[in-house]
């Protein structure tokens, strides 16, 4: 009694680790909770947990077939194994192991959300729609559901709808990087580039290792900055001189003679609207210069 009485605080010690982020402290505590009981199953369950959280698919789906040798009626371990079989892109078993896990399991609610993502990674939306709607009827606060809803409609490219539902999540949990940065996207699809970037960077202050949001933040920014390389320079120059009538020898010298100040000056005018575009956004809104800054310095 005592060791299977220890085996579940290490357990449940090894899921608080798991739920904070701390995967690597997770996998020791979990393979402690196997060692003092071999026939636990939940040790297995979430040692495959925190294996999913190192991006160790693979390791999660051999740890997580123990469980079920253990537990097989287990809806929770089903649907673990589909998240491991859906990581792995094999999304005929992460679908059979989803199903299973929601004929064990109808009223969980993660079931539900994961099938939503299985159907969304095979990019059947309305499956994946119907999906994250049962798991927001089961539980209508639960970000999980709100997220994977508005991935789906990001996906169908309804993106209106998909901003709606990303900020109905942020109300609820306003500190997700991520549901930041695809808000971000969303806005950014509806051509409101300011306020994509305003997002992203709020992304990147709640997670700066966020390499998505960091790439997001500064392609928004540049968005807002006009600029100009030297194709397009040349494109514009050889526009307002029009083209000539004969490609011989002479006219193609005088035409680059008379090309190349006009080059300089398109350059220097667009530069110039750079600078002032700059400035401006510098008064509107220096924390968005600020962060471009720092991500410049840094990548």
């Amino acid at each position: 009694m005592d060791r299977e009485v220890s085996a579940s605080q290490l357990y449940r010690r090894a899921e608080i680790e798991n739920d904070l982020g701390r995967y690597d402290q997770a996998v020791v505590l979990s393979k402690e909770a196997i060692e003092c009981d071999p026939e636990f199953a939940y040790g297995y369950a979430s040692l495959a947990r925190a294996f999913l959280g190192l991006e160790k698919a693979r390791d999660s789906e051999k740890v997580i077939h123990r469980a079920l040798e253990l537990e097989p009626n287990n809806g929770h371990f089903h649907r673990l194994l589909a998240i491991a079989f859906r990581l792995q892109k094999k999304l005929r078993a992460a679908r059979k192991s989803v199903d299973q896990s929601l004929s064990l399991s109808p009223w969980d609610y993660y079931s539900h959300i994961e099938s939503g993502r299985c159907w969304l990674a095979c990019r059947r939306f309305k499956q994946a729609k119907a999906s994250f709607e049962k798991a927001l009827e089961i539980s209508p606060t639960c970000t999980l559901a709100l997220d994977g809803l508005a991935d789906c409609y990001l996906a169908m490219s309804k993106n209106r709808e998909a901003e709606r539902t990303y900020r109905q999540s942020l109300e609820i949990d306003p500190t997700s990087a991520t549901t930041l940065n695809n808000l971000g996207v969303s806005l950014q699809r509806q051509n409101k580039i300011k306020e994509a970037a305003l997002v992203f960077k709020s992304a990147v202050e709640i997670d700066p290792n966020l390499k998505v949001a960091q790439s997001n933040t500064k392609q928004a920014i540049e968005r807002l900055l006009p600029s100009i390389g030297w194709p397009i320079a040349i494109f514009f120059a050889i526009k307002i001189l029009g083209r000539p009538i004969v490609w011989s020898n002479s006219n193609m010298v005088l035409f680059m003679l008379a090309a190349v100040p006009i080059f300089l000056v398109v350059a220097f005018l667009w530069r110039y609207r750079a600078k002032q575009v700059r400035k401006k956004l510098l008064r509107e809104a220096p924390e968005l210069m600020d962060v471009y800054d720092k991500i410049k310095k840094h990548g």
